[in-house]
């Protein structure tokens, strides 16, 4: 994935050489449809939860270290195949990128730090809990990172104010 270049931001990390397979996102797709398919095989009465991917941030830095896309797919593609992979296989979504914040990561732009694991776990606890409230604004209004519906917006604050998460 490639880290962010935005004016001001801190040093990224070094960037894997190249762009994704022009499969890369059907691939991913199949795959992790396929992978719920067989959890679902295996444990037929589990529910189910698939989380989406948001940005990470560095500490110290103004802005998200870390774009929104791996290696030229826009996360947001990914996270749409999480969401239809789930809805296809009967899985829950927790829509953590529904929320348009960054969470605290190491210097590589993408693993969190505890403090950063504690944003991205209250994320999915209140994903969890709001789950029918983020997928009808996800219909109503899409989900673009940064810019979340009413209700969403207001779970974000919520998660801002409780552990401090960034909003670039």
């Amino acid at each position: 994935a490639r880290p962010a270049l935005a004016e001001g931001a801190c040093e990224p990390a070094p960037a894997i050489a190249g762009l994704a397979a022009a499969d890369a996102l059907p691939r991913f797709a199949a795959a992790y449809e396929s992978m719920l398919a067989r959890v679902r095989a295996a444990y037929p009465k589990a529910r189910v939860w698939c989380v989406t991917h948001c940005a990470g941030h560095s500490r110290g830095c103004e802005g998200a270290t870390f774009t929104d896309n791996l290696r030229g797919v826009p996360l947001a593609a990914y996270n749409a195949a999480i969401r239809e992979a789930a809805r296809t296989t009967g899985a829950n979504v927790a829509d953590a990128a529904a929320f348009g914040l960054d969470y605290q990561c190491r210097e590589d732009g993408v693993h969190p730090t505890v403090f950063g694991m504690a944003q991205l776990a209250r994320m999915v606890e209140l994903s969890i809990e709001h789950e029918a409230e983020i997928a009808a604004e996800h219909e109503a209004f899409g989900v673009l990172r940064g810019a979340p519906g009413p209700a969403t917006a207001a779970l974000a604050a919520q998660v801002v104010a409780e552990t401090g998460a960034y909003v670039s």
